[in-house]
């Protein structure tokens, strides 16, 4: 099981589930959440293109069709698998999957684990199949586990900001060219980072959600490890990140009525805050902490980059009743515990 977005190119995409098994794409483990969607617009064509990373080398390229179905369009090999790992867990995986909001370009990520920094492809979209070709050579995303990506505001951004897990390392890419450039242009380490120390939520940062500002002049992060929200300068004419934050926010809301299994994982690991989001016309800022369920919302200065502590709250276990339980995940394999990854704010 997986999370896929759909939506046209240039609009904010709503996420849903979407769950794979059997045929011939049988044999590969889709890695979630790291499925996305874009529209292909052409005078002619019309196709809607769904790209799924796996716990393996391997994207699997899917078209929907008119009735919602997919069809299997291709499996591409995007690393060559150089340290020779197993697939899965601790292993190779393409963990997450980004297209370029003009629609022309696709970027997957690979993780190695340990064994390497992550790795970037470009792949070229044929405006009227659809298809998807490798261009260039693998970018280097400098850090360990790359696990999220966004653009900068714009319809042809010329940055894509990377978040790694295992080492807590936020890189910016160069994609002026629509090619990732094989190298960062600039990247930071959150406070309180030490090698491979961030493989447990707590203990050390985590980056696990990041998200510019509407004018592209900060970016924020999302510390699930220490229940932190970092804001970072921007320059958005050179693509550098100020390595020291201007305000580190503390958050970690947590939804009401939690039961036994629950509390022993907001024990163990924390609320979370797992993903960020910017109000597209006001000065406020949304987080949803993962296990603590909830999300809140953060005066924010679009000028001075000042974050304020949460003015308010909302959840979807504010009682028993409507308590939703999350099935088919790593992040939570026991009863009646609830997960919240995901956040989407729309443009309107």
């Amino acid at each position: 099981r997986t999370s896929a977005s759909f939506g046209s190119r240039g609009q904010k995409q709503h996420h849903m589930g979407a769950a794979f098994g059997g045929g011939e794409h049988g044999r590969h483990l889709l890695q979630a959440p790291n499925a996305q969607g874009a529209t292909i617009k052409h005078p002619a064509v019309h196709r809607r293109l769904v790209v799924c990373g796996t716990d393996s080398p391997n994207l699997l390229v899917f078209e929907m069709k008119s009735d919602g179905s997919f069809l299997e369009q291709s499996v591409l090999q995007n690393s060559e698998n150089r340290y020779m790992q197993r697939h899965g867990p601790h292993g190779i995986s393409v963990q997450w999957v980004a297209f370029h909001p003009s629609g022309l370009h696709a970027y997957a990520f690979t993780c190695f684990w340990t064994k390497g920094k992550g790795e970037a492809v470009t792949y070229a979209i044929d405006p009227e199949s659809g298809k998807l070709s490798r261009k260039g050579v693998p970018c280097c995303t400098g850090g360990h586990q790359p696990c999220r990506a966004t653009f900068a505001p714009g319809e042809r951004p010329s940055w894509v900001a990377v978040a790694h897990c295992l080492d807590a390392v936020v890189s910016i890419l160069d994609c002026r060219h629509g090619e990732l450039a094989p190298e960062p242009i600039s990247q930071v380490r959150l406070p309180g980072a030490s090698t491979f120390r961030n493989r447990s939520a707590k203990g050390g940062p985590l980056p696990l959600g990041l998200s510019f500002s509407r004018s592209g002049a900060f970016l924020a992060v999302c510390d699930a490890g220490r229940e932190f929200v970092h804001v970072f300068a921007f320059d958005d004419e050179n693509g550098i990140l100020r390595a020291t934050p201007l305000q580190v926010v503390p958050c970690n809301t947590t939804a009401p009525a939690q039961g036994f299994w629950q509390r022993q994982v907001l024990r163990k690991r924390g609320s979370r805050p797992c993903h960020i989001a910017f109000h597209p016309t006001l000065d406020v800022v949304y987080v949803l902490t993962q296990y603590g369920n909830a999300v809140s919302w953060l005066p924010f200065n679009s000028r001075t980059g000042a974050l304020e502590l949460a003015s308010g709250s909302s959840s979807s276990t504010s009682c028993a009743a409507e308590t939703a339980p999350c099935h088919g995940t790593r992040a939570c394999c026991l009863p009646s515990i609830n997960s919240a990854s995901e956040l989407c704010v729309s443009d309107d």
